[in-house]
């Protein structure tokens, strides 16, 4: 998916993942995880910034609540 704008800075999860919130050009808004993010961006997404990424959808599962998020493969800046 192209153009997705970072709503707010990156949470840095175990030092080492990044959950992100994101925004489609519609409004619709997404939470993306990117597994070792840290380690694997060339320079960390902020506020702001526009970018594309690769991913695949997964049902995240915890403390009794369910919701769609997106699992990051890749990201680059738009």
């Amino acid at each position: 998916t192209t153009e997705l704008q970072v709503m707010s800075d990156p949470l840095i999860m175990k030092e080492k993942h990044l959950k992100l919130h994101l925004s489609d050009t519609e409004g619709r808004r997404f939470e993306a995880v990117w597994w070792e993010g840290v380690d694997k961006a060339d320079d960390t997404p902020a506020a702001g910034d526009l970018v594309d990424i690769v991913y695949t959808l997964e049902k995240n599962s915890w403390n009794g609540n369910s919701r769609l998020q997106l699992v990051v493969d890749d990201l680059r800046f738009s």
